[in-house]
């Protein structure tokens, strides 16, 4: 089963402090989340590691400060944020010191995914993602995706992937305003360099 599960009814949530948590799984494809914190407006804390099942992380809240969160050998995901319309939003987002390793698995490091609502105003800084085939991905839903707007990247250092490093995806509705600064990839600086598909604006 999940880890640790903190879900109340949609946008119920008021404040949840996550603190000094490890959860371990039995192992990387059993189809549940290690952490997933659902329709809170306001998460804090810190210290959490999250070790096997598919999903590491997962946050669908709004006014997030975490910091120290260790993920390995998820199936899919480290570290996912999602918006929809079932479970809650993630706004106002600020994430750091996150150390994600895929285990050589077929997914991603991070994933931000918008599915019915919009993610807004995040920040993700001090990370560090390795042996998964994709190191970040932004994702608007191809069936009701909405909008990804204002995010920003910094000292982020992706190694061993063999897909995209930072990929961002507009397959219905947009992402607007992404800032990445001092992101490594395989080694190599990226600046200009960073995979697009669907309207994606002001990317710098």
């Amino acid at each position: 089963g999940d880890g640790l599960k903190c879900t109340p009814p949609l946008d119920t949530g008021k404040h949840l402090h996550v603190e000094n948590i490890i959860t371990l799984g039995k192992n990387a494809t059993d189809q549940f989340h290690a952490f997933v914190l659902e329709s809170y407006d306001r998460v804090t804390g810190g210290n959490l590691v999250a070790v096997r099942n598919t999903f590491g992380v997962v946050l669908k809240c709004a006014n997030v400060n975490l910091t120290s969160l260790f993920a390995k050998d998820n199936g899919t995901q480290g570290l996912y944020l999602k918006s929809d319309t079932n479970f809650g939003q993630c706004k106002n987002i600020n994430i750091g010191q996150v150390t994600v390793d895929g285990n050589n698995n077929n997914g991603t490091g991070i994933l931000l995914q918008s599915a019915g609502r919009s993610i807004t105003d995040v920040n993700i800084g001090q990370v560090i993602i390795e042996n998964y085939p994709r190191g970040v991905k932004l994702d608007v839903d191809g069936t009701n995706g909405v909008l990804i707007e204002n995010v920003n990247f910094g000292d982020v250092i992706i190694k061993n992937v063999s897909d995209r490093g930072f990929y961002l995806e507009a397959a219905k509705g947009f992402i607007d305003n992404v800032h990445c600064d001092n992101i490594t990839v395989n080694g190599a600086i990226t600046t200009g360099a960073i995979d697009t598909f669907g309207v994606v604006k002001n990317v710098y």
